[in-house]
């Protein structure tokens, strides 16, 4: 049987492929099992909103089994957001620290509006509460990432720390 992850409304099958073939019969037989238990308990699954991703390094892309739920076909797909986390079929973490730096300049630019009228403790605790924990949630996963995504994510918080301290573009860090 494989790896069985269940979060809230959330169910997450994980296997270590050694064997191609082998691995996605054993997919496909916990997939029955999981449609037994459904009809058992009268829970409906949507197969709809089943993906799956196949996750390498390597760069051949592969012919891969068919995975079913339902009797229907599940997706392939290059990345996921599970729990808040986005993650790659290559394990790049541009897809998500590019969403998180977007997410968080959004807010860095409302604190922009409105810096001329609050004073900088309320700056501060409107950064380290709101746009903070934007930046920092899940980041001991990503904290391999490369330096490129590194500098974004510093970039961020150097613009963050310009706002709510008052100092000047040209500031040295």
């Amino acid at each position: 049987m494989s790896l069985i992850h269940l979060f809230a409304d959330d169910t997450s099958l994980l296997e270590a492929i050694t064997n191609l073939s082998d691995s996605f019969n054993k997919l496909n037989r916990d997939l029955c099992r999981i449609e037994q238990w459904a009809k058992q308990w009268l829970v409906t699954f949507n197969a709809s909103k089943t993906k799956f991703m196949y996750i390498t390094l390597k760069n051949t892309p592969r012919q891969l089994p068919q995975l079913t739920l339902n009797d229907t076909a599940i997706t392939q797909v290059t990345s996921q957001t599970h729990l808040g986390l986005t993650i790659t079929c290559n394990m790049s973490w541009d897809t998500h620290i590019n969403y998180i730096t977007k997410k968080a300049n959004k807010r860095i630019t409302l604190l922009k509006r409105i810096k001329r009228l609050v004073p900088r403790k309320c700056l501060e605790t409107l950064y380290i509460s709101m746009i903070r924990p934007i930046l920092e949630y899940a980041c001991v996963v990503f904290d391999n990432c490369n330096k490129n995504q590194g500098q974004c994510l510093e970039q961020v918080q150097r613009e963050a720390a310009l706002v709510c301290s008052g100092a000047y573009r040209v500031t040295k860090t």
